[in-house]
């Protein structure tokens, strides 16, 4: 059953991952972000032409 403390608490998990994922890729380094963004614009760009 869907309630508003389910939502908010799926809201806050899924962003407590992507701030530890985000963290992750800048321990990384910036280049390496970088060339993610990169690789997955050019997945992007070759799926919508």
């Amino acid at each position: 059953r869907w309630s508003v403390r389910n939502a908010i608490s799926t809201i806050v998990l899924s962003f407590i991952l992507n701030y530890r994922a985000t963290l992750r890729v800048q321990s990384w380094g910036r280049g390496a972000a970088q060339t993610c963004d990169a690789t997955a614009f050019l997945r992007w760009s070759v799926r919508n032409d």
